[in-house]
């Protein structure tokens, strides 16, 4: 049985009504996105940073990216200023110094977060 064009262009479109539309992240989440994808260039780039700790890095993002718009829309700013908190002071750290990282490594090695040599 063949399906006429238009009739595939109507469920295709009916479809598309039905599903419900993602609401926009607040300026709290761009803003926190933003800053962990910076952040995560820095750290590439800066070659003393262990490959560890950068995949930290990305799976936070990952999992930002991931969670924020499933976050009840009350707690999705809270959620989202955690993670730009978190980068923020990351970024801080490494704007001062790239060798001050070394002590945020090592507590994250103790806490059991990393693995490998620093």
């Amino acid at each position: 049985m063949r399906v006429p064009l238009l009739a595939l262009a109507v469920i295709a479109t009916t479809m598309q009504a039905c599903v419900p539309r993602a609401e926009p992240l607040p300026p709290e989440c761009v803003d926190a996105m933003q800053k962990m994808e910076k952040l995560g260039g820095t750290l590439k780039a800066n070659g003393s940073i262990p490959d560890d700790y950068i995949k930290a890095q990305e799976k936070d993002y990952a999992t930002l990216k991931a969670n924020a718009p499933k976050v009840d829309a009350t707690q999705r700013p809270g959620f989202c200023r955690f993670y730009g908190r978190g980068a923020e002071r990351v970024q801080q750290i490494l704007d001062r110094d790239s060798r001050g990282m070394d002590q945020e490594i090592r507590e994250m090695k103790d806490k059991g977060f990393l693995k490998g040599p620093m």
